[in-house]
């Protein structure tokens, strides 16, 4: 839904046709807002202007889910921290691995680097 504080009402909703976002981020110019998507687990980007879905895909893959846990933008690219967490279903049990930190290239629709998280050490 799209709220216009000025007014105090809401004026407008942008269907993202696969699911609910979850985090919405504006991007730098203010041309643009990615949102990541509760169920799905897609990055779909929004035009402001015209408030329509430029687009979007999901980072899940076949039996892998992920779960992106934060989503800072650095144009051009997304990356996740401190996950995603890769659910691998394989067969009766659910492996899930460890979190990672990940770069999303917005343009390719694809994930290019990832590296570990580091471990917490406890005292």
């Amino acid at each position: 839904m799209v709220f216009d504080s000025a007014q105090e009402k809401i004026v407008d909703n942008i269907d993202l046709k696969t699911d609910v976002p979850r985090t919405l981020i504006l991007s730098p110019d203010k041309r643009k807002i990615y949102a990541s998507t509760l169920n799905d687990n897609a990055i779909v980007t929004i035009d402001v202007a015209t408030r329509k879905v430029l687009s979007s895909f999901t980072l899940n893959q076949a039996n892998q889910n992920v779960r992106l846990v934060a989503l800072p933008l650095i144009p051009p690219a997304i990356i996740s921290m401190p996950s995603p967490h890769h659910l691998q279903e394989s067969g009766i049990i659910n492996d899930i691995e460890p979190a990672k930190f990940v770069v999303v290239d917005l343009a390719a629709n694809t994930i290019t680097r990832t590296a570990p998280f580091p471990q917490t050490r406890h005292r």
